[in-house]
């Protein structure tokens, strides 16, 4: 290992002691929300190099692909690399293989549109998740749903379940748009984590299960525009509790994934849709 990356895994082992609290947790969040097809491992290296990051890049790349230009005496991110190598094998044969290598890139808010070049959109989606697309979210989470969704009232205090029985996805009708889209994300997740053929391979528990299910919920909504800090964080506080910083480190992979799971699934769902 050099010792760049070996600084990378260092940078990793402790990053992931700072960012278990609650207010450093939704910075980690935010980021994923952000970077959602990045690894998880390397949106927690972009939240502790450069928290305020929004849209990353090659130094090259910025030049030829955006029309950007890095600015002078800034300082890259590391971030980690795959790379394709090939070795010989015990029979003296070459084989494909994948290692891994520090590689650098720089945030927008480090660069400048080159003078005379066509400027180029960053990669935002055109959707932003205002209210009025309320109905065709409501359809896209649902494209993406492991089983089928059901509004409608029941008793008692939830606002959703998901019934791995049944499996079904029952969210509590009359609520706010926000809050019934937010739900709808939640269990969501739970159904495509934690049934009870996955959970036989990989016990969780109930803390577990719902620090997963909404740091996803919380991924999602910061990706659309949803805001929903006012109760995400109160509801993942609770539920991390004591040995927050375990089941981070386990779950945090998890949560990157799912979250770029639905994310894919519903740009793919209106672009599928376009008028």
């Amino acid at each position: 290992m050099n010792k760049y990356m070996e600084e990378l895994t260092q940078m990793l082992q402790t990053g992931l002691e700072e960012y278990a609290t609650s207010e450093k947790y939704r910075d980690l969040l935010r980021v994923m929300s952000l970077f959602h097809n990045y690894s998880a491992n390397n949106c927690l290296l972009i939240a502790l190099q450069c928290p305020h990051a929004s849209y990353v890049a090659g130094y090259t790349s910025w030049r030829n692909n955006f029309h950007r230009q890095v600015k002078k005496g800034e300082k890259a991110i590391r971030i980690i690399s795959p790379v394709k190598y090939k070795k010989k094998n015990e029979e003296d044969e070459e084989e494909e293989r994948i290692g891994f290598k520090s590689a650098s890139v720089f945030d927008i808010s480090s660069t400048y549109q080159i003078p005379d070049m066509e400027p180029v959109q960053i990669g935002v989606e055109d959707l932003q998740g205002h209210i009025e697309n309320y109905k065709d979210f409501l359809h896209a989470f649902q494209s993406v749903s492991p089983v089928p969704v059901d509004f409608r009232l029941f008793d008692g205090d939830a606002r959703g379940y998901y019934s791995d029985t049944e499996k079904i996805i029952v969210v509590q009708d009359g609520m706010t748009e926000r809050q019934s889209v937010k739900t709808l994300i939640h269990e969501i997740a739970h159904a495509m984590l934690h049934t009870k053929e996955k959970l036989q391979e990989h016990k969780k528990d109930r803390k577990q299960k719902e620090l997963e299910a909404e740091s996803v919920a919380y991924v999602v909504c910061e990706h659309y525009g949803f805001d929903s800090e006012d109760y995400s964080f109160p509801y993942i506080v609770g539920w991390g509790g004591t040995g927050f910083q375990d089941i981070l480190k386990e779950s945090m992979s998890t949560i990157q994934k799912t979250a770029d799971q639905i994310i894919t699934g519903v740009n793919q769902y209106f672009e599928n849709n376009k008028n």
